[in-house]
């Protein structure tokens, strides 16, 4: 049983024991959240056991009513339950997100117990955050996992797998949001705490790329990595999270072009932007980004095939099998690939 953390550490004193005391908190919180998934699962397999037994008893047993008031009574029956899962599905569906919620200013409380958390102290905001991010990071993969098989039934674990997926895939992505939202919450308080750091900039900035990358689409994979595969139901493409993609990207970007005016000759930014780019679809200004880069780093192979790629996309072919030139004279090995995409212009 998970309990609340009793010893507070000074996180200026003992770095690794407290580095302990976090994963054990991570680690146990996990049975709590699967044992509030889980149980509106058996909810909902309870009253449909039911439904399935009384209607079997109604078809088995009708032959036999000799009397209209037992088909009617049965008949009775069996709607009262359709109508009492309807009304507590309802309730449930209103109580699942507060028990979420819940959940998660628990696991907050309980962290900052065990840093000793003070709000004036930067130090305490990147502690919290970083102990969000290794919450979220816990929770990969997790919607695959809640239903289990016996041994002699592994065969069909990639189809139960999609049903655990397919049951489970939102709760867990709340989960992931509202953790996600809540580090994004201390890195800005980060921010105010030192407005002009470069750090606390760029750990906002990785904040929002991390809950971007949530909301994004998962694009199609070219490797062969399974994990990488796994289905997915069709509401992690919905128009919603496109919209909410596109809102944190474009805070990310702002955190970036503020990190580019203090440090404009880092290419690592530029790079960031530019990805940034690219995902909001907004060639353009990924191709700036590139050419910033090009100017820092002349012989940077992977950004002149990006902005290559960008160029050809664009229909500015000229520009594309320059970059083609320049990639074969610096024997890239990736310079083949890049001519593949000419004539991939379109509107």
């Amino acid at each position: 049983m998970m309990t609340q953390p009793e010893r507070k550490i000074d996180l200026r004193k003992d770095q690794f024991l407290l580095n302990e005391h976090i994963v054990q908190w991570v680690q146990d919180f996990q049975p709590k959240f699967k044992k509030i998934l889980r149980g509106h699962t058996i909810f909902h397999a309870s009253f449909l056991s039911i439904c399935f037994m009384e209607f079997l008893s109604f078809a088995i047993f009708f032959p036999f009513f000799k009397e209209y008031s037992l088909i009617a009574f049965a008949l009775a029956l069996l709607f009262l339950t359709i109508f009492s899962y309807y009304i507590l599905h309802l309730y449930s569906q209103t109580r699942k997100p507060e028990q979420l919620k819940e959940l998660k200013n628990i696991f907050s409380d309980g962290a900052k117990k065990i840093i000793d958390f003070e709000d004036e102290l930067a130090e305490s905001h990147v502690s919290l955050s970083e102990i969000f991010c290794k919450f979220v990071y816990s929770l990969d993969g997790i919607e695959y996992n809640l239903i289990k098989l016996p041994t002699f039934l592994q065969k069909l674990n990639p189809q139960i797998e999609k049903l655990s997926c397919w049951i489970y895939w939102q709760d867990v992505f709340s989960v992931k949001e509202m953790a996600l939202l809540a580090m994004i919450d201390e890195q800005i308080k980060l921010v105010k705490c030192d407005a002009t750091s470069l750090e606390a900039h760029t750990a906002l900035a990785n904040a929002y790329v991390m809950l971007s990358a949530l909301y994004a689409t998962p694009p199609e994979q070219e490797d062969d990595d399974e994990e990488d595969k796994r289905w997915l139901p069709s509401k992690s493409n919905s128009a919603e999270l496109k919209q909410k993609f596109q809102t944190v990207a474009k805070r990310a970007i702002e955190e970036f072009k503020i990190l580019c005016e203090y440090s404009p000759n880092d290419p690592w930014v530029h790079e960031q932007l530019a990805y940034s780019y690219c995902d909001l679809h907004m060639p353009l200004e990924a191709i700036n980004e590139y050419e910033q880069i090009l100017k820092l780093n002349p012989n940077d192979s992977e950004a002149f095939f990006k902005v290559g790629i960008l160029y050809f996309q664009l229909g500015r072919n000229a520009h594309g099998l320059n970059v083609y030139e320049q990639l074969k004279r610096l024997h890239y090995k990736k310079a083949e690939t890049l001519i593949s995409y000419y004539g991939a212009y379109s509107d």
